[in-house]
């Protein structure tokens, strides 16, 4: 059975989607979007050291594992179907 998301907005960097079965729509980031808020992360972290800050820090850790998994998903389902990643792959 074939299911497909209703595009609720105008495609970019991200677009509201409404997928089946779902009572509130989700937020669809492009790859690369989400590999640059990864990136924005770390920087933020490595800012955020000079307060020494444990809760600060775990809460960037937090959302950093959180956006490390999304990428790696990404690039998974990318990689098995032979779509090519919107961006150099991590040496």
């Amino acid at each position: 059975m074939a299911e497909s998301a209703a595009l609720l907005t105008d495609s970019g960097n991200y677009a509201v989607v409404q997928l089946p079965r779902r009572k509130f729509p989700g937020v669809v980031f492009q790859g690369d979007s989400t590999r640059n808020i990864l990136a924005q992360l770390g920087r933020i972290q490595l800012l955020a050291r000079k307060y020494r800050d444990d809760e600060l820090d775990a809460e960037i850790n937090d959302l950093q594992e959180l956006f490390s998994s999304v990428k790696r998903k990404f690039e998974t389902v990318c990689a098995a179907r032979g779509i090519e990643f919107p961006y150099p792959p991590d040496s």
